[in-house]
């Protein structure tokens, strides 16, 4: 894909997600946050996520794959880190803990496999009190299943439902693959990181 274009195309997509922040994220009621954003591929929502919470923001956009890296650089994207979820080795805690059209399911593995549980588990060692995590995903039975593990984890969801805010997909021309964001998930730290 010609970059100009790209950029013209993620640009649209900043501003539909701008929506949905603000939907479901009050302005200002974060002061200085500390973000992660996992499997965020080239970093796209870093702009408007720095722009939305402002302040001294501190993100960081997370993603194991060298082509997104490569990308991210090309971008300039300042807050992008090559990582891998299933060994987490990031300084500190979070406010809020971004996945943005997350592949939840458990392509056909054994439960020993499915690796989504031990990462959402391994989250909760990042998660200030009062922590966020807000996931958005394309499938109905990703949305049911991210549901099921995070009540299994004792998280409280307080945020399960369609997105009411149609953000354009304009990178893959598949009508299977549009809406992005199509459900929403937010959940906070569970119980025993309150007290």
């Amino acid at each position: 894909m010609d970059f100009k274009i790209y950029l013209k195309e993620t640009k649209e997509e900043q501003k539909a997600f701008s929506e949905v922040l603000t939907h479901y994220f009050e302005r200002g009621k974060y002061k200085n946050p500390r973000i992660l954003n996992f499997l965020c591929g080239t970093a796209n929502d870093e702009p408007f996520l720095m722009h939305y919470f402002h302040g001294t923001t501190r993100l960081i956009s997370l993603d194991n794959c060298k082509h997104s890296e490569r990308f991210a650089k090309k971008l300039k994207r300042k807050s992008f880190r090559r990582g891998d979820l299933l060994e987490l080795k990031l300084q500190g805690k979070f406010d809020l803990i971004i996945g943005r059209n997350i592949p939840l399911n458990s392509n056909g593995h054994s439960p020993e496999q499915d690796y989504w549980p031990k990462v959402f588990n391994n989250f909760t060692n990042y998660m200030k009190k009062n922590a966020k995590l807000f996931l958005t995903l394309t499938k109905e039975e990703e949305f049911l299943r991210a549901k099921k593990i995070l009540e299994g984890l004792n998280y409280k969801i307080i945020v399960k439902e369609k997105n009411k805010i149609r953000v354009p997909n304009s990178f893959i021309k598949t009508p299977e693959a549009d809406p992005k964001d199509y459900y929403v998930l937010i959940a906070e730290a569970p119980e025993k990181l309150s007290s």
